[in-house]
């Protein structure tokens, strides 16, 4: 998983080392526990959004939703995730989102 992170996302990875990117999916994987959220293809679309959207989805304006969605206690984890991901990039029209930062 780690080098294929890498690999897809070199701009956003590129100062983190292996190390970094191995705490990162870590982190990924701890998140999605909290959710019930396990399957390798789920934490793969979990760590995608994570990357997309910064790791709290707080990118989103719909982080709040998407919170809320992943809590639900009745739909089975794989939905949850796959709803949060097709809201989550509509609104982005599946682009990455960035910080806007000015220039010094």
């Amino acid at each position: 998983m780690a080098a294929s992170v890498a690999a897809d996302y070199p701009d956003r990875f590129r100062d983190m080392g292996d190390a970094g990117i191995r705490q990162f999916i870590n982190r990924a994987i701890q998140t999605g526990r909290q959710y019930g959220i396990e399957t390798e293809g789920a934490i793969a679309v979990l760590i995608q959004l994570m990357i997309y959207f910064g790791e709290q989805f707080e990118l989103s304006p719909d982080r709040d939703w998407a919170f809320e969605m992943l809590a639900h206690p009745v739909a089975p984890p794989v939905l949850r995730i796959s709803l949060v991901r097709d809201r989550l990039l509509s609104r982005s029209q599946g682009r990455m989102v960035t910080q806007f930062r000015p220039q010094e």
